[in-house]
């Protein structure tokens, strides 16, 4: 068997990346490989270009691995441009110091098949090489080629935006970092948490997921961090957390917001340095767990109204997927509501093939405000009573438009606006002014007595606010 041609070419010496990779070649045993490992004569690109060009054109090696720095990668772009200008069919992979999603992204846009982050790990590398080796053309890999549905078989879309956002995902299962996915209610939130896990280093652990919107606000703590026997009255033995489960794995917090602010400070503390003692405790443990969260809220007027920490928020967000909802996803109603037509008749044995044009536009001019879970029922229910082979619209049994359910959703929406300004305001002041209702009343123009009134009505003490 003709050796298999590997190019190192490195833009970053100084940090021997390319020397430890190629170290790992030269260590497995079932393959046969000729290595060339290049470093740049100058800095500047054009030079950099021309060497990478002849070496290209002699070489025609089978695997390239590109080394760079972060913060190179928009000056480097042209290189990886001339693996498809000289026809060179092996791929190119991006080996980046970096654990920027966006970089590898960007990194993966410009050409590379695949991207590495030091450091190298026997584990990640050699399994990708059995399957280059294969290879017979210059082609994407199947974990990051969105045209290939292997990685992302439970999530379904075509719309652009929905695609740039799941984009992202391998890179940011790659990275061992907390992340935070935002949509509506519906959006498929914990399907995309599920999916960072199975492509993460942490797929064999275990993935625990809890609704914190679900839990009383007295049990979120022992909820998230489990309790010694005695701990309360009902305590008659000890009981891990969620945290202690996940132990070696993903933490799914969906609906993170809801957590009352004590937790929330005892959550930060977690995350920072992974150790938590159950209630009733005295023992530190430790847990070596990646925390995924998701919220249908808006955090940051969250965080303005005071109901969730700031320094949690960055803390959880270090990358975010971000779902639209379902009526800004164009046809992907159609695709959904297809698979879920597929899901249901084989479940209730029923021949049920399609839906008529009629009940396609009667699904596409639906808002669908309970998203892809709402869609998803609607289905179910068509395919259960239906005795056709084709889905009609009267099989589709969607909401009738209320106008007196409108007119009071308008008026829910303006209440809302008015208490969120309110709130915010009267929590400004009262910081500014170290708590103190009189200046704080005065400052507003108005009575001392109108003022207190106002904070009454939105749960707010002036002596529970920090001064400025």
């Amino acid at each position: 068997m003709d050796a298999f041609k590997v190019l190192f070419f490195d833009i970053a010496p100084q940090n021997r990346i390319a020397e430890q990779v190629r170290d790992l070649l030269q260590g497995t045993a079932d393959l046969s490989y000729q290595i060339q490992l290049q470093v740049p004569n100058s800095s500047d690109l054009h030079e950099a270009s021309l060497e990478l060009s002849a070496t290209l054109a002699a070489l025609k090696p089978d695997l390239s691995f590109l080394l760079f720095e972060s913060g190179q990668l928009e000056q480097l772009a042209p290189l990886f441009q001339l693996f498809q200008l000289l026809g060179i069919p092996g791929p190119a992979i991006a080996v980046i110091n970096t654990y920027d999603p966006r970089e590898v992204v960007r990194a993966l846009d410009f050409g590379a098949a695949d991207f590495l982050i030091p450091p190298i790990r026997p584990a990640e590398l050699l399994p990708r090489l059995h399957h280059w080796t294969g290879r017979s053309g210059r082609q994407k890999l199947p974990g990051y080629d969105l045209e290939n549905e292997l990685w992302r078989k439970p999530i379904i879309g075509e719309d652009p935006a929905f695609l740039a956002e799941l984009r992202s995902i391998p890179v940011i299962a790659r990275a061992d970092v907390s992340v935070l996915i935002l949509g509506e209610t519906g959006t498929g939130k914990e399907i995309v948490a599920r999916t960072i896990h199975n492509l993460s280093s942490r797929s064999a652990g275990p993935f625990v997921a809890l609704n914190c919107g679900a839990i009383p606000v007295e049990l979120a703590e022992n909820e998230l961090f489990g309790h010694e026997r005695g701990a309360f009255t009902s305590a008659s033995s000890s009981a891990q957390g969620s945290v202690q489960s996940a132990d070696g794995g993903i933490l799914f917090l969906d609906e993170v917001d809801a957590l009352p602010l004590l937790t929330q400070v005892k959550l930060l503390r977690f995350l920072q340095d992974k150790n938590f003692k159950a209630l009733g405790s005295s023992k530190t443990l430790n847990a070596n767990v990646r925390v995924i969260t998701a919220s249908n809220t808006n955090l940051h007027q969250e965080i303005r109204t005071g109901k969730f920490r700031q320094d949690l928020y960055y803390r959880i967000n270090v990358s975010t997927v971000s779902l639209p909802p379902l009526n800004k996803r164009g046809n992907d109603v159609v695709l959904l509501a297809r698979h879920f037509l597929s899901k249901f008749a084989v479940e209730f044995g029923k021949p049920v093939r399609d839906f008529s044009p009629c009940a396609l536009q009667k699904l596409l001019f639906h808002t669908w405000p309970g998203n892809v879970r709402e869609l998803e029922n609607v289905i179910e229910r068509a395919v259960l009573l239906t005795e056709n082979v084709t889905i009609a619209p009267e099989d589709i049994q969607l909401p009738i438009f209320d106008s007196d359910a409108e007119f009071k959703s308008f008026r829910a929406s303006k209440s809302a606006v008015v208490k969120s300004f309110e709130v915010e305001f009267l929590t400004k002041l009262l910081t500014a002014s170290g708590g103190n209702i009189t200046r704080s009343a005065q400052v507003a123009g108005m009575d001392r007595s109108a003022f207190r009134q106002l904070m009454r009505k939105h749960d707010i003490s002036g002596h529970e606010l920090p001064p400025s």
